[in-house]
């Protein structure tokens, strides 16, 4: 049985990540029974940011709800105004707008 590094981890995930069968993330569940769909629902999951260039980013999402999801970078990287943000386990590349940025973390609007 062989060991996998944590690094080799990340990219193992975030590899799976590119390939993953689309989900709706649009119709989560809300966190706790009766509450609004639009709440927010902590996921921790590992993301990807994809620039027009296709330039990749990682990131951790550390909420999501219906219309946009917030996340935080590895580093100080400043975003550009819309891309593509895939989620581990949540669905293909969805198309998002950044509402907000300060330093390593990010709020995001799924259009």
């Amino acid at each position: 049985m062989s060991k996998s590094t944590p690094d080799g981890e990340v990219v193992r995930r975030l590899k799976a990540i590119k390939t993953a069968a689309p989900v709706s993330i649009r119709n989560l569940p809300p966190e706790a029974p009766g509450e609004r769909a639009a709440e927010r629902c902590n996921v921790f999951k590992f993301g990807l940011v994809l620039t027009v260039l296709d330039t990749e980013i990682k990131c951790i999402v550390k909420n999501i709800r219906d219309d946009g999801a917030m996340i935080a970078l590895e580093g100080a990287i400043a975003l550009p105004e819309r891309f593509r943000l895939v989620i581990d386990g949540y669905a293909a590349p969805a198309p998002v707008r950044l509402v907000w940025q300060e330093e390593r973390e990010a709020g995001l609007a799924f259009e």
